[in-house]
């Protein structure tokens, strides 16, 4: 199980940290957390969804984050990073969905996601809460080919 570490700043935290644990039965004896080495440069890293891909043999997790100074409901942004062991991780500094300047429904904050991949088509589909500049919160979707976007 991977779980986000808020080092005890709750929705207010400066700062983040992903670890891994590990349990026979999912419900006692858990491992030692392992802290994984997944770091956004100049962002916090808050909600985590993350995926093995068995015909990409690699994990893959789709976080939101938001910049350093700010909070997790402000300028929130969502990005992509891959591992091939789950925790060693690339960090692609280009965002999945970023805020709209332009549309009022996801201006704020991209903050929970999941995500979906297709094999057949090279496709992951996202879906996504957002908060518009008028503090209501909404849900889109997007799609995106991962080969194009992982190569870009």
């Amino acid at each position: 199980m991977w779980y986000l570490d808020s080092l005890g700043g709750g929705s207010d935290a400066t700062n983040t940290i992903i670890k891994y644990v590990v349990s026979d039965d999912g419900v006692s004896n858990w491992s030692e957390p392992i802290s994984i080495s997944l770091t956004q440069p100049e962002y916090v890293i808050w909600h985590i969804d993350l995926r093995y891909i068995p015909e990409k043999q690699k994990y893959y997790m789709l976080y939101s984050a938001f910049p350093y100074g700010s909070s997790n409901t402000n300028k929130a942004a969502l990005f992509f990073s891959q591992s091939d062991d789950g925790t060693n991780w690339k960090v692609y500094n280009k965002k999945v969905i970023n805020t709209s300047p332009t549309s009022s429904w996801d201006s704020e904050a991209i903050y929970k996601s999941t995500f979906l991949y297709n094999n057949t088509s090279d496709m992951f589909r996202v879906w996504y809460s957002a908060k518009g500049d008028d503090s209501s919160w909404h849900t889109g979707y997007t799609e995106r080919n991962m080969t194009l976007f992982l190569d870009s």
